[in-house]
């Protein structure tokens, strides 16, 4: 991708991917264990690495992603037909400041996307099998609410939502195969949600990391002395989510407590 401030007016310039939604062979692909909810959106991810660069992994919380990383999210949703079209495309970009955000709305051909102004949210009325809706572009402020513009931003690309898996079957293995992380590192993995075979807590818990941890959680986007952190990696009695006082007025929501 173009390391200039300034960034492709089309997704197909950016050389990250092309007019069939398709990645170039650069990105690295993976997935996470519990995705966060997208509108019923079907995702795909990739990570883009400079030449000769890895990610620096942790056994607990963020990966340091070198300077010029690019994330990679594509959005398709399956129109009435039951068709999978693409509609976003967002890409993460690490600087030397930190990550800047753009956003692609595809056009409704499905050979080529345009890149949003960053200064506004923007909407597309879409037609599903489930019924019709307003898709939600969001602005690069939207973005930061969630992924802080420092270094530690980075959500999904973690030990716990990337399973090792057996012996070089699992994603960690493969990325350390291709070189792409420093080392394979070692943490309880979250579990698939909708792995029914898996007990409900282990599932709730893994809910509360992927929909809410991002925010809920120490230097999160929350007010700062909240003490609730919904972290997978944060033992349940320091989570402080059962039977502790609101600290703050809930809206519309009865009761004293968080949950009792």
């Amino acid at each position: 991708p173009n390391h200039a401030l300034g960034w492709p007016a089309t997704l197909t310039a950016t050389g990250c991917i092309d007019q069939e939604a398709s990645p170039s062979a650069e990105l690295i692909p993976y997935a996470v264990n519990a995705p966060l909810w997208s509108d019923g959106t079907e995702k795909r991810r990739w990570i883009v690495l400079p030449p000769g660069e890895r990610m620096v992994t942790t056994d607990d919380g963020e990966w340091s992603l070198p300077t010029g990383s690019v994330l990679v999210k594509q959005f398709d949703l399956r129109d009435e037909t039951g068709t999978l079209r693409p509609i976003e495309t967002r890409l993460m970009t690490r600087w030397a400041f930190g990550w800047t955000f753009h956003s692609y709305r595809w056009r409704d051909d499905g050979l080529e996307a345009d890149l949003l102004d960053g200064e506004r949210s923007a909407y597309r009325t879409v037609t599903t099998s489930d019924g019709t809706f307003d898709y939600l572009f969001p602005s690069r402020a939207t973005c930061t609410a969630c992924h802080r513009v420092q270094a530690a931003s980075v959500i999904g690309v973690s030990t716990v939502q990337l399973t090792a898996g057996p012996a070089g079957k699992g994603q960690l293995d493969r990325l350390f195969a291709v070189d792409a992380i420093d080392r394979i590192p070692t943490a309880s993995p979250v579990p698939d949600p909708a792995d029914l075979t898996d007990s409900l807590y282990n599932r709730a818990r893994a809910t509360l990391h992927a929909q809410c941890a991002h925010c809920h959680r120490p230097e999160g986007w929350a007010p700062p002395d909240l003490d609730l952190d919904l972290r997978w990696s944060t033992p349940w009695a320091q989570t402080r989510l059962c039977d502790v006082p609101t600290q703050y007025p809930a809206f519309f929501v009865p009761g004293d407590f968080r949950l009792s």
